[in-house]
């Protein structure tokens, strides 16, 4: 039998704008970042927190959206080892939730966030483990089947 959520009526789009990241691979992601953003050119510091091990993931991703005032696309690669945070790659050991922040900063080297000039977005990841095949069946024809009854 299926889980199910019960949400209060004031909580059921609670994470209707969650980013969803599977490992292993490269995950695109839209955000809108500018309406909160104060910097000409600003790059910006994402800081992931696990909320069972509160550990933090920091890396920087390059916005490569044609149109950023309107929205802003990142490729975040999943990496389980030896990731470039200053490219988009970071390592998240654990599947499940994370609490993501997000600094403009003019600094595209700078990873901690009290050296950011301010947090412009808040919010939830889940993170999923890497996608694998659909085991299917086929029988074989050359197969007899017995029954008895």
């Amino acid at each position: 039998m299926g889980s199910f959520v019960f949400l209060h009526k004031t909580q059921k789009n609670i994470f209707k704008d969650m980013i969803q990241i599977t490992k292993g691979i490269a995950n695109t992601v839209v955000l809108t970042l500018k309406e909160k953003t104060t910097l000409t050119n600003p790059k910006y510091l994402f800081v992931f927190k696990n909320d069972q091990s509160n550990v933090d993931s920091k890396f920087i991703a390059a916005d490569i959206s044609t149109y950023p005032d309107r929205y802003n696309k990142f490729v975040i690669t999943e990496k389980t080892s030896s990731p470039n945070p200053l490219t988009g790659e970071v390592t998240l050991s654990l599947d499940g939730f994370y609490t993501y922040t997000i600094y403009e900063q003019t600094s595209s080297t700078n990873l901690n966030p009290a050296n950011a000039t301010k947090v412009v977005e808040t919010g939830k990841v889940q993170v999923f483990a890497t996608a694998t095949a659909d085991h299917t069946y086929s029988p074989d024809s050359n197969i007899t089947y017995i029954y008895n009854g």
